[in-house]
């Protein structure tokens, strides 16, 4: 199953599963738009579960980073998989999410 979900308080952190493009990418927006309107300018999304994803979605990632930048905060992106990890390098995308490994990586 595709989704998001917000794991903790303060700082939003969201986990993102399943494989995102064009058809469900605006899952991720939706989740992004909820954290900032609770108040949440601070976010980071877990890609653990994520296996694939498009370009279309490293350009939503980059425009929820926008909008968390003009909520005073900022958008990183956590455990990223080597296909997902693929995509950000060859989009140039990877070091402006400003991934960590932050996480012990699950399985």
């Amino acid at each position: 199953m595709t989704g998001t979900r917000v794991l903790a308080r303060g700082p939003a952190r969201l986990e993102a599963v399943g494989a995102f493009d064009r058809d469900n990418r605006h899952q991720l927006v939706s989740a992004v738009r909820r954290a900032l309107v609770d108040g949440h300018p601070h976010i980071t999304i877990d890609f653990a579960g994520v296996t694939l994803i498009d370009a279309g979605t490293v350009r939503a990632l980059l425009d929820c980073r926008r909008l968390a930048l003009a909520h005073g905060g900022e958008l990183r992106v956590l455990r990223t998989n080597s296909v997902v990890e693929f995509v950000l390098q060859a989009t140039g995308a990877a070091t402006v999410l400003g991934r960590t490994q932050d996480l012990p990586h699950k399985g």
